[in-house]
């Protein structure tokens, strides 16, 4: 898995709704030494941690990611409403949180996220 998934930019995660773990993955290629998709993957996680390497929050907010079909290298998962309202948001709206990616015995990166009520584009409607 490639780097590339952590960014120093921090991402807002809302809390009033179903959150998608969406990630784009890369590997070297042995061989070549490019840079190429990482496809067929399987045990691909995300949970979310209180800090930058640590272990989930709760189990409840750890969730399978699967390939899509229609997009190789892309994986997907959701994690649904209520567990990230009983463990996220009693930390409060503008907290600070780790959503991790892992690959189980492989790579785990880390990514900042802070906690908002709702998604910008709810706020709009």
């Amino acid at each position: 898995m490639s780097d590339r998934y952590l960014s120093d930019l921090v991402e807002d995660v809302a809390l009033d709704s179903d959150y998608l773990g969406y990630v784009k993955i890369q590997r070297r290629n042995a061989t070549t030494g490019k840079i190429e998709k990482a496809v067929g993957l399987t045990g691909v996680e995300m949970f979310f941690s209180l800090t930058e390497g640590g272990a989930a929050i709760d189990t409840t907010v750890r969730w399978s990611l699967v390939e899509l079909v229609s997009a190789s290298g892309f994986y997907a998962g959701m994690l649904e409403t209520a567990p990230m309202t009983t463990h996220l948001k009693p930390l409060g709206v503008g907290a600070m949180v780790w959503k991790a990616l892992v690959k189980p015995g492989d790579v785990t990166t880390y990514r900042p996220c802070r906690l908002v009520w709702r998604r910008p584009e709810a706020a709009m409607l």
